[in-house]
């Protein structure tokens, strides 16, 4: 028995002296050119290999070192890998072949390019690409099991826009299992894009066609956590097609399903996916609050995006969208509706002060339009569309705007005291609230070319109407607004009863009728009555006043003079006639200035 595990011990010690001495003396490099050529038909590209060395890994393994595959047209690679690995059968290598069962990648880089005609460039079929695997392909026999990717990059060069814009994938693993020639091979992987750590997770398969070089992929799901990217970096890689996006914060679980692809070098890539977004909340500098519970689902092509739905609340408000984008050149072109419900005017239009006038209300918009381009300002200067805009329970506080108008039209001499004793009870109290309430409101609302237009404002109060239109100005946040303040009939002829004046600002209906003027850029904002409509209002009707007495003058003769008709003698005034009141001594020079100083004698008779 001794003797038997002597003999035992003595031929293990062999063998492993036999497999070192042939590890050490096997020249793996000898098979270099038949990889080589095998890998060039395989592919149809050219493959360059720098050396290929055997070693251990777990058993015996091939190492390739400087592997390249290079583009037909410019010879500039399209694939490079720094260390590729084959893990052997050990039996087959005694006889001299070479079977792999396992293959590994250290930092592998590849480079995509879209050309200008929109096709994807990476393995281009060349004259190699037809040619067949010759006799001696036996020797390399890929019964791969498994395969591994580390520390991989992918850039991806787009040269199909104005300018060529470049985007890099890093970090870069992938796992491959049942690894086989012609069939779908399962894969997981991982990547960083735009952060430092890997943010982007895969799986699904691939499959690649010998015949046609032809890779494709199948059954991929893709999910990411936006809270990691930084979406500066996509703003400096594609400064072309992206901006605006330096002070915005992203956060969300974004999960995509991708529709079979094929890379087909003699076709444009057309991928199509299915995206849904949730948990999502975006933050921007320099506008007050967040969108937040952001719920979203689109899918897209290269062609066309569509936005099946999209939610989310801001400042407790409920945004809902849906829309279409259209990729046509030269620039895209989307259509959308939108809706806007539980708007709170005081989130909207912030107090700049406890003192200042503040909007308060709930409110609710409803829109349909479309827009072209993709950058924020494009996009504000093309938006166009129809929609309706609704307030309940209306308050202006810290403004009465009734009592402010009456203040300004305080110029009139006597009017606040006059009125206050002709003003039933209920009128006076109304005007010393602080606030101003509205009945609902409901108008229409129209955006042209980077435009909100108000075409028709009807606004109710308890003492007073207000009609008019308005237009702002979405890119410099400014507001016009001319309107027409309407007082009811009841205080109307209170102001008319202490200001007769009063009675030529009024309508048909006997309302006075008072326009002013709603300006500024958000949120300061100036309401200003027009002085200038108000005052030539009442000068015009005292003027007429003034010459309807100066001709009723002219025409009733005098019983002294039947030939003067009235008038003063050269010495002074008609015997009984009245002296001419302040107010007429005052129009009487504003005529003076209006008809020429020739009329002021006519004027002062």
């Amino acid at each position: 028995m001794k003797k038997i595990l002597l003999g035992l011990a003595f031929l293990l010690t062999a063998a492993v002296i036999a497999a070192v001495v042939f590890f050490l003396t096997f020249d793996a490099d000898r098979f270099r050119p038949q990889i080589q050529r095998e890998m060039q038909a395989l592919l149809g590209q050219k493959v360059e290999i720098s050396r290929i060395s055997l070693g251990w890994r777990l058993g015996p393994a091939l190492q390739i070192e400087g592997f390249r595959i290079l583009s037909q047209d410019s010879q500039q690679p399209v694939l490079t890998v720094d260390v590729f690995g084959a893990q052997m059968e050990f039996q087959p290598l005694l006889s001299g072949r070479i079977q792999i069962s396992s293959v590994f990648a250290e930092r592998p880089r590849i480079f995509l390019v879209r050309t200008s005609g929109g096709a994807l460039r990476f393995l281009e079929r060349g004259s190699e690409g037809s040619s067949k695997p010759s006799g001696s392909a036996a020797a390399l026999t890929l019964l791969i099991e498994s395969a591994a990717i580390r520390g991989g990059e992918m850039i991806f060069r787009d040269e199909s826009g104005p300018q060529t814009e470049e985007l890099t994938v890093r970090n870069i693993d992938i796992r491959l299992t049942d690894v086989s020639l012609g069939r779908a091979v399962p894969f997981e992987a991982a990547a960083s894009f735009l952060s430092p750590v890997q943010n982007l997770h895969f799986k699904g398969s691939l499959r690649f066609s010998p015949g046609s070089g032809i890779f494709s992929l199948e059954d991929v799901l893709f999910e990411t956590d936006l809270a990691q990217a930084d979406l500066r970096e996509l703003q400096r890689s594609m400064p072309g097609r992206v901006s605006g996006l330096a002070d915005i914060r992203a956060e969300g679980r974004v999960r995509a399903v991708l529709d079979p692809l094929s890379f087909d070098p003699q076709r444009p890539l057309d991928p199509r996916v299915t995206i849904t977004l949730s948990g999502g909340s975006v933050r921007t500098a320099g506008i007050r609050g967040s969108l937040e519970s952001i719920q979203a689902s689109l899918s897209g092509s290269s062609s066309e995006w569509i936005l099946q739905s999209f939610s989310a609340g801001y400042q407790g408000s409920v945004i809902g969208m849906t829309g279409r984008m259209a990729l046509l050149k030269p620039e895209p072109e989307s259509t959308f509706e939108a809706s806007v419900t539980g708007l709170d005017l005081e989130t909207l239009i912030p107090s700049r002060g406890a003192r200042e006038p503040q909007p308060e209300g709930q409110g609710s918009l409803s829109l349909r339009g479309q827009f072209f381009g993709l950058e924020a300002d494009r996009i504000r200067e093309t938006i166009s569309g129809q929609g309706q805009i609704q307030f309940q329970n209306v308050v202006i506080r810290n403004l009465n705007v009734a009592a402010e108008l009456l203040k300004k039209l305080s110029i009139i001499p006597g009017l606040t005291d006059r009125l206050q004793q002709r003003l039933p009870d209920s009128y006076q109290e109304k005007l010393r609230r602080r606030d101003t309430l509205f009945a609902p409101i409901e108008m229409p609302m129209v955006l042209a070319s980077g435009r909100l237009n108000l075409p028709q404002i009807t606004v109710l109060s308890e003492s007073f109407a207000v009609i008019g239109a308005a237009q702002a100005d979405l890119r410099q946040g400014s507001l016009s607004a001319p309107l027409t303040l309407l007082m009811d009939a009841e205080l109307s002829m209170a102001l008319m009863r202490s200001v007769q004046e009063l009675q030529y600002l009024a309508d048909r209906e006997g309302r006075i009728s008072v326009p002013f003027s709603v300006q500024g850029i958000l949120p300061d904002v100036r309401v200003q009555p027009d002085l200038g409509y108000i005052t030539s209002r009442l000068a015009v009707a005292k003027t007429q006043e003034v010459l309807s007495g100066l001709f009723d003058k002219r025409k009733a003769p005098s019983s002294q003079d039947p030939q003067s008709g009235g008038l003063q003698s050269s010495q002074g005034q008609t015997q009984g006639a009245p002296r001419p009141s302040a107010q007429q001594v005052l129009l009487g020079q504003l005529l003076q200035n209006v008809l020429g100083g020739s009329e002021q004698s006519e004027a002062q008779n």
